[in-house]
């Protein structure tokens, strides 16, 4: 009985731990889109400062703690578009495994002052 649970035990273990480090790579992809979102939300208002989506993108993943090593965050414009991305390497849990890159991207129209009575 002994001998088949040695056996069996680091299998069920790397099983968990795999199951585990899936939910983590699902929460930090969800992290990363709602990062994106408040980066380009701060960077698509109107007459936004420069660097306010960046800053906002960092102050929610300082708020949020935790996430993975070597964050990006990058906010263009894109003609009428402001273009906010955002990557980090996923924490790992399973041994051996160096992480995963994540990233997510949001595309939201910048806000532009229209006076009454035009289209």
């Amino acid at each position: 009985m002994s001998l088949s649970l040695a056996m069996v035990f680091p299998a069920v273990l790397l099983l968990v731990l795999l199951v585990v480090q899936g939910s983590l790579v699902w929460y930090d992809q969800q992290v990363a889109e709602s990062a994106a979102r408040e980066a380009g939300e701060a960077a698509r208002a109107y007459q936004a400062p420069e660097g306010a989506g960046p800053a906002a993108a960092k102050a929610f993943l300082d708020r949020i703690g935790g996430t993975g090593t070597h964050r990006m965050i990058d906010v263009t414009r894109d003609g009428d578009q402001m273009v906010a991305t955002v990557s980090f390497t996923a924490r790992s849990l399973v041994p051996l495994w160096g992480g995963y890159q994540v990233r997510a991207q949001v595309r939201l129209p910048v806000e532009q002052f229209v006076p009454v009575g035009q289209p």
